[in-house]
């Protein structure tokens, strides 16, 4: 990925499942017993504290649902971003990102595409399945091209490293370095290494469903496992509440540093399509 591209957007993936019905589904770890679905909308921006490098400006607007479909989850991402470069160029950059996995972590399905001033870089479709969650597997691809492409042992789907990474959390521990297929284009298979911090009680008020939990500050280093360069391609900072919501967030390229804001939420019930 071209740091400056921006074209590899880092997926917030499902932190969450809830209940169906009031019934705790016995394969969902207990992580996911408090975990809310929801749809979030952030606003973008460059983050000052950071070396913007040849990034003068930032401005958008990302859009996040996760929704529990009863037999897995859904997540749908769309963002639509402005960058001003020195001397006044600009790029208009937007993603569409959609995907399901089962509760089980071990089937997954996913369409993506990125477009930079209109123009379509990347279309990602296919399906891919593990023998266990995390497992060894394959993936079925449909775009760009079809093929087959195989997962190693170890390897996670989004939603299921999300409910891990919350499980850590909740248990004290700090460190947590994994495998991720998440069907992007650029760079299929992602190692993450992830750093939990101190938990952070509850606020004593809130009427804010989604932020009347305990959180995390939680760091996630992507890196390319097919490349030599030991630095990341980017690192995302957050505060991850046990909702699984995350109301601020920095996803840093090292040439530059975005800043993504939740300005609207809301907690979405399961849909189970009317059944």
């Amino acid at each position: 990925m071209s740091l400056c591209a921006f074209a590899r957007t880092p997926r917030l993936s499902a932190l969450w499942l809830v209940s169906l019905g009031g019934v705790v589904l016995p394969a969902m770890p207990a992580a996911a017993q408090a975990i809310l679905p929801h749809r979030a909308a952030y606003e973008a921006s460059l983050d000052e504290d950071a070396d913007s490098g040849p990034v003068e400006g930032v401005s958008g607007r990302m859009v996040f649902e996760w929704q529990d479909v009863c037999e897995g989850w859904t997540i749908a991402q769309t963002y639509q971003l402005t960058l001003v470069y020195s001397g006044g160029n600009e790029s208009d950059i937007s993603s569409r990102y959609a995907t399901y996995e089962s509760h089980d972590g071990t089937l997954f399905t996913y369409d993506m595409q990125d477009r930079r001033n209109g123009v379509t870089e990347s279309h990602g479709r296919g399906t891919a399945e593990l023998d266990a969650s995390p497992g060894a597997g394959h993936v079925a691809v449909r775009l760009p091209q079809p093929g087959e492409l195989e997962l190693p042992p170890g390897t996670w789907f989004p939603t299921a490293h999300s409910l891990e990474i919350l499980r850590r959390a909740q248990a004290g521990e700090r460190i947590f370095t994994a495998t991720l297929f998440d069907g992007s284009a650029e760079v299929p298979l992602t190692e993450i290494t992830t750093v939990i911090g101190t938990e952070i009680p509850a606020a004593a008020e809130t009427d804010d469903p989604l932020r009347a939990a305990a959180s995390w500050p939680v760091v996630l280093a992507h890196f390319d496992p097919a490349s030599p360069d030991s630095e990341p391609l980017y690192e995302v900072s957050f505060t991850l509440f046990a909702t699984g919501f995350v109301d601020y967030m920095v996803v840093n390229y090292g040439a530059f540093a975005i800043d993504l804001t939740a300005v609207a939420s809301e907690t979405l019930p399961p849909d189970c399509g009317g059944d």
